[in-house]
């Protein structure tokens, strides 16, 4: 007889194993016993509750851990199996223990002498050891729940948890399998798409199965063990722990192992170190295969082995699995199920296309999985709510903020151009996929509701990073750094007055199609411009320009931020977004007082403060009387609080006087409805109401409000500013303000016709009534306008608002702009000349009439020279007029070619004030001035383009004067 047939038969090592196991019974039963007594020293002074106490509680413990460890279970496989055999030999064995104990009596006897606090320190090294095991687990697996944050990619186990209506469908395959019994060599095939929930769809058979007691499912996954050399023996292993999981068949090991043997073509043994290796016996594949049927046939079960993930294997191991699941086809209590996409399996090579044939021959019932874009959009739309399983790690909070994002890839696939994105987001795997990557960019953090970002391009785009990452890093290497590369559109050529793409962008377009349609359709999406529909760049909204990110010029970095948001997490801030200032709007709109809405923390900068306007003055039209009224008189109230002072730019009080004019040629005068304004002159003539506190608004008037002497000089420049702004020659397109201002005077007057005449008439009232205010406060009171500039201080141009980290930086300006405002002010009022596009000034008017013969230019200027500039009131008034000639100086490349910096030159520097008066002031002060001027040799004159010196320019200065006095004297003589 050869070695290999030298093998106990089954049954006969299974009767060995139970007696021995009845010896091991005896043995631990006397064992306890013994070191039972070997504790009696410590529990004699023990009270017999107390005693009794701990062992209840050390029993109870033993008890909880074998149930931990799966005793019960075991218990119940034992009991089902219904082995009376087998539990006699094991009492056999107890016997067999007791009546040869009496040899062993000694050694319990030593046990028993052992020191009980020994015994004792065994006992509490075992129950801790078994505590440490219990608790370690549970405390790793409490924190890595805590720390996950994403979406789990993990397979449904439960129909509730089913969001594709798929259990139905897995119910009917599992009925099918269970009808058609065990036929030898029956596979179904289940195939479908990666990621289309092939294991789920397994997972819920399985509930079916599980609840038939004769049914075990063996799930063999051959992507675990791809590379081991014999997948044979890995099944069998795999279906013979399935097995002996399931019932108690103590005979089916040996059997199995038999047939590993025999696929394996040897067997082995090692004996005191020594290996052996025998050849198989002339037992046949088909002999062990009935044997192993039998052990199957005496449990009563039958067996369902799910290959999963076939498809993941190259194709050669994809072969040796089917040939290995073959091999087993006469296995008549065996089905198999095989999980796989067929069209992965074949691939694309013409060398493999056996696979396509050999998987037909294989799989005799096929079932095919598709998905269903609504039960996708459903899920999309609000089931990502109710479903606890597919999102359950997802803080809810974080799903909230992605909610606007999920709802718009649900309009996506609601859309005509839902099949170009179904290789993206066509099941529930790759729309997680898309989750996770939003919270690892933190989008939910990122408030995208108070962003400016398109939901769509922002979806785009992470779907180019996710599956494109070669285009999404060509995107991002052009576009950031303030760069625009070949994606962004642009206006290059202004006389077509369209946007354009670059031209090696459809280039580039070409390229990307030839190796993928998908990738090429998502750019397409994004920036092509014959896809975009933006109109013509003057009519673009503000809204689009300010979120598509197509748009990546100086003034809207559109492109950057996404691209910065996705790959650095760097959230725009919302101070720099437009929907911030859209949002502010749309509360006013809807009746909020424009007060607490600029109250709120993200308004308490002047820079919001300025964004804010601009998007309300670009909007106001929608806004109806109430919300109109409330916000002329919130910043006709609150023009004070914004900065005269500005390092950059022109000051926002400045910008907001315009805004003011704006907002009141727009909607500063009477609505008949809630739809619509009615421009006729009787509704406009509001705006002239409002300006000269006439008619509703009489006592709190635009004129009254400025000059209040609270506001001090500051306040006549706005005044100056508003009406200079309002002069119908300057195209500022105020058509209902000059309608008005026109109308107020004459009601039948025309509006229209020829614009100088226009502005001379519709300016004439304003002109007069602020003139007898600014001759009522300063020049019948002889108080020195140049005086009161003079006392302003850094705090009183800063305003409210205006952050200033450090102030000494504003020193000059502050110089600079109390110099610009005496200058303006002086010359709008002194100003005679006929409007030619830069407005009228006030000189041109009288105080009363429409004659106009120039009363206020005279008016004010005998109040600057025999004033203001007087050496009799106050002799360091000759300062004021030393410092308007030195404002008043000229560059020299444009007075005569040269390049000698500023020099005085005869027509500037009378800065608008009469000549005549000027010459009479030089001629009787001459020796005066330069005695002053001498005096001042230290003092400095700052201007927005210069600083003059006492001491080096005045010099040319007297001589200019010089000049003019002797000019002037000729053309009297």
């Amino acid at each position: 007889m050869k070695k290999s047939d030298a093998v106990a038969p089954p049954e006969l090592l299974i009767i060995l194993k139970s007696l021995f196991l009845g010896l091991v019974v005896g043995i631990s039963v006397k064992l306890g016993v013994a070191l039972g007594k070997s504790l009696t020293p410590l529990t004699t002074d023990l009270n017999k509750w107390i005693f009794g106490a701990i062992c209840t509680v050390v029993l109870c413990y033993v008890v909880v851990y074998s149930l931990k460890r799966g005793a019960a279970r075991t218990a119940a496989m034992l009991v089902n199996s219904r082995r009376l055999d087998l539990l006699i030999f094991v009492l056999l064995g107890v016997v067999i223990e007791h009546l040869v104990g009496t040899w062993s009596e000694p050694y319990y006897k030593e046990i028993e002498s052992l020191n009980s606090m020994w015994v004792l320190l065994a006992l509490v090294i075992v129950i801790t050891g078994m505590s440490s095991v219990v608790f370690r687990k549970s405390e790793v697996k409490i924190e890595a729940r805590e720390r996950l944050s994403f979406a789990l990619d993990d397979e449904v186990t439960e129909p509730a948890d089913d969001l594709l209506d798929v259990h139905e469908h897995a119910k009917s395959f599992a009925e099918s399998v269970i009808e058609n019994g065990c036929v030898a060599g029956l596979v179904y095939g289940i195939d479908g798409p990666w990621g289309i929930g092939k294991s789920s769809f397994i997972n819920l058979a399985q509930k079916v199965w599980d609840e038939h007691e004769d049914l075990i499912v063996c799930r063999f996954e051959p992507l675990r063990y791809a590379n081991e050399q014999d997948l044979s023996e890995r099944l069998i292993r795999e279906v013979t722990a399935e097995i002996q999981k399931s019932v108690f068949a103590p005979e089916f090991r040996p059997v199995a192992n038999r047939y590993t043997r025999l696929i394996k073509g040897k067997a082995g043994l090692s004996l005191f170190g020594i290996k052996f290796s025998f050849q198989p016996s002339n037992e046949t594949v088909e002999d062990l295969i009935t044997d192993i049927d039998a052990v199957l046939k005496r449990v009563g079960r039958r067996l369902i082995i799910v290959i999963d993930d076939l498809d993941r294997l190259d194709h050669k191991t994809i072969n040796s699995v089917l040939f290995s699941t073959r091999r087993t086809f006469k296995l008549s209590q065996a089905t198999y199920v095989l999980s796989y996409d067929t069209e992965l399996l074949v691939g694309n090579d013409n060398s493999v296309i056996s696979s396509r044939e050999f998987l037909e021959k294989f799989v005799s019932i096929k079932y095919s999985l598709f998905v269903e874009k609504s039960f996708l959009r459903r899920f999309l739309t609000d089931g990502w709510k109710n479903d606890a399983q597919q999102l359950s790690f997802v803080p809810s909070d974080t799903l909230d903020q992605l909610a606007g994002l999920l709802a718009e890839l649900s309009k996506i696939l609601d859309s005509e151009i839902a099949p170009r994105y179904l290789p993206l987001v066509g099941n529930l795997r790759k729309i997680k996929r898309i989750i996770n990557a939003m919270v690892s960019m933190r989008i939910e953090s990122s408030s995208l509701n108070s962003t400016d970002f398109n939901k769509r391009d922002l979806l785009n785009l992470i779907l180019l990073q996710l599956n494109y990452p070669g285009i999404f890093r060509r995107v991002y290497a052009e576009e950031t750094d303030k760069q625009q590369g070949l994606f962004s559109i642009r206006v290059d050529d202004y006389k077509s007055g369209v946007f354009n793409n670059h031209p090696d962008f459809y280039r580039y377009m070409e390229d990307i199609s030839k190796d993928d349609s998908t990738g090429h359709f998502l750019l397409e999406e994004l920036f092509d411009v014959k896809n975009l529909d933006l109109g013509s760049p003057d009519n673009v909204d503000i809204e689009v320009k300010s979120s598509r990110a197509c748009f990546n010029s100086l003034g809207n970095r559109n492109l950057e931020d996404y691209l910065r948001l996705i790959v650095r997490f760097v959230k725009p801030e919302a101070k720099d977004t437009y929907i911030l200032y859209k949002n502010a709007f749309d509360k006013i709109k809807g009746g909020k007082a424009i007060k607490d809405v600029l109250n709120l923390p993200s308004f308490q900068t002047e820079e919001t403060h300025d964004k804010f306007w601009r998007v309300l003055t670009n909007n106001c039209y929608d806004l109806k009387k109430p919300q109109a009224d409330n916000v002329i008189t919130y910043l006709i109230d609150n023009l004070a609080d914004y900065a005269s002072i500005s390092l950059d730019d022109r000051p926002m009080r400045i910008r907001s006087v315009y805004t003011l004019v704006r907002i009141l040629d727009r909607v500063g005068w009477r609505k008949e409805d809630d739809n619509q304004r009615v421009n006729s002159a009787e509704n406009v003539e509001e705006i002239a109401w409002r300006i000269f506190g006439e008619g509703p608004y009489a006592g709190h008037g635009i004129i009254d409000i400025f000059t209040n002497p609270a506001r001090g000089v500051l306040g006549w420049f706005d005044l100056i500013l508003l009406r200079l702004t309002c002069c119908a020659d300057r195209s500022g397109q105020l058509y209902e303000v000059s309608k008005a201002l026109i109308y107020n005077q004459d009601k039948s007057a025309k509006t229209t016709g020829q614009v100088d005449k226009l502005t001379i008439f519709e300016m004439r009232k304003l002109s007069q009534v602020i003139a007898k205010k600014f001759i009522e406060t300063y020049v019948d009171t002889e108080i020195n306008f140049y005086k009161e500039v003079d006392k302003l201080n850094f705090n009183d141009l800063k305003g409210k608002l205006l952050n200033i980290p450090n102030a000494d930086e504003f020193t000059d300006r502050v110089k600079i702009e109390k110099s610009l405002i005496a200058s303006f002010i002086i010359y709008q009022l002194v100003n005679s000349k006929h409007p030619t596009g830069s407005g009228v000034g006030f000189g041109y008017y009288d105080l009363n009439g429409v004659e106009d013969n120039k009363e206020i230019s005279a008016r004010i200027n005998d109040y600057v020279f025999n004033v203001c500039f007087s050496p009799a009131i106050d002799k360091t008034n000759v300062i004021y007029f030393l410092d308007h000639c030195l404002s008043h100086l000229s560059h020299s490349f444009f007075s005569y070619g040269g390049n000698d910096g500023y020099v005085p030159t005869k027509t500037e520097i009378l800065g608008g004030l009469d000549e005549v008066c000027f010459v009479k002031y030089w001629t009787e002060n001459k020796l005066v001035i330069k005695e002053v001027a001498a005096q001042n040799q230290d003092r400095e004159v700052y201007t927005s383009n210069y600083i003059a010196f006492y001491n080096e320019d005045l010099e040319p200065v007297f001589e200019t004067l010089d000049e003019l006095e002797e000019e002037l004297s000729t053309n009297v003589t």
